[in-house]
């Protein structure tokens, strides 16, 4: 569901979601000392009255350092019940989104295995 940002599963049966970004501070700048990314794959079975369920996630934490942009993935398999919802939640910080021609996309697929 593109206009509500989450997806509902058709069918019972185990899926298989993907996710892959790049982790920002603010204004799309690198993630400086002390700032952190998190990006959690969120599960609700009740309609998304609550996204309770936290499935898997990435974490990034910049304790000292140079600055950097995070590479943010994940993959999990998830056993879930007809129109279970799923959803992406950018938790902390910001995650970078350029042009197509930059290569800096985010990218989050799923599909059903049985």
């Amino acid at each position: 569901n593109t206009s509500g940002n989450y997806f509902i599963a058709p069918v019972a049966g185990v899926y298989q979601f993907n996710f892959a970004a790049i982790g920002a501070g603010s204004g799309a700048t690198a993630v400086g000392a002390g700032g952190e990314v998190q990006v959690l794959l969120e599960k609700s079975t009740d309609n998304g009255g609550s996204y309770s369920g936290i499935i898997n996630g990435s974490y990034y934490y910049m304790s000292t350092g140079a600055q950097t942009l995070p590479n943010m993935t994940f993959s999990a398999s998830v056993l879930l019940a007809v129109n279970d919802r799923i959803r992406i939640n950018n938790n902390k910080g910001y995650l970078y989104v350029g042009t197509t021609a930059s290569k800096y996309n985010v990218t989050f697929t799923g599909h059903l295995i049985g």
